[in-house]
């Protein structure tokens, strides 16, 4: 079976976060009650799948919810170690609240190629210098992303408009909106799939706006813990989404323009 190449791929180990900010990328206060936890188990079972589907992929962002509180980081951080050869990158996101756990910086020690990006968001964030510590100690590659202040990383955070109760219908602005959408269909980086769970959906967002309940379409994404589906099905549903001219969340993510500058917003608002 000829396999494919891909830009990125997003890791969700859950959407659990101890931080409650008004323009969370993930959506993560707007979720229910009752976040989703993924099994480790089930995460690792659709990466084994993954990786027989995909031959290289250039990076891999591993991500929440807070990172840092769910245990499935460092296992699912050990687990990547085995397929080092497959991609170039393995980036963990972190909000600075959290010193990292011995397990997961011993996982992250052994992979040269991972690094954790330690997001400061000012007094939201007291832990950034330790974790710059505990990371310098063991040996693990790090950064530090000031958001907060004037010169706030990227100019700050904008806002997707999933919650907003628009929703676009005309297929041809569909496929413009998607064109033209620097967050899920990134010129530089790539199309940027997101595996939640077992499901890999074709531009993360997909997974976002289907855990808000606004999405139930089978064909936004691939169950890859599904065992009645060969790799070559799997395969060429992977190829059928990368072709896609837009996607079903398109309908209601406002996306992220390339050709307008996006108003920002100030980084990580908290939600009273």
């Amino acid at each position: 079976m000829e396999r494919i190449q891909m830009d990125r791929v997003i890791i969700y180990v859950g959407a659990v976060c101890n931080l409650r900010c008004k323009l969370c990328s993930e959506y993560i206060p707007y979720t229910s009650e009752n976040p989703p936890y993924y099994c480790p188990e089930q995460i690792k079972k659709a990466l084994y799948e993954y990786f027989r589907i995909v031959s290289h992929v250039k990076m891999i962002v591993l991500t929440g919810g807070e990172p840092f509180i769910n245990e499935n980081t460092a296992i699912i951080t050990e687990y990547l170690s085995e397929y080092m050869d497959q991609y170039d990158k393995l980036e963990i996101m972190t909000n600075g609240t959290l010193l990292p756990n011995e397990s997961l910086l011993r996982a992250c020690a052994k992979n040269e190629k991972t690094i954790i990006f330690i997001n400061h968001y000012g007094e939201l964030s007291p832990k950034v210098n330790a974790i710059h510590e505990a990371c310098e100690k063991a040996g693990v590659r790090n950064t530090i992303r000031k958001y907060y202040g004037e010169d706030a990383h990227f100019g700050g955070w904008f806002d997707l408009g999933i919650l907003s109760g628009e929703r676009l219908t005309d297929e041809n602005e569909l496929k413009d909106r998607f064109k033209h959408c620097l967050t899920g269909n990134n010129p530089r980086l790539g199309l940027s799939f997101g595996l939640y769970g077992g499901k890999l959906f074709a531009c993360s967002v997909s997974g976002i706006v289907e855990r808000l309940g606004l999405m139930d379409d089978k064909m936004a994404y691939i169950d890859l813990c599904d065992d009645t589906l060969s790799h070559e099905q799997k395969r060429d549903r992977i190829t059928a989404l990368r072709k896609s001219e837009y996607l079903p969340a398109c309908a209601v993510c406002h996306g992220n323009d390339s050709r307008v500058e996006k108003q920002r917003f100030v980084p990580a608002e908290q939600l009273s």
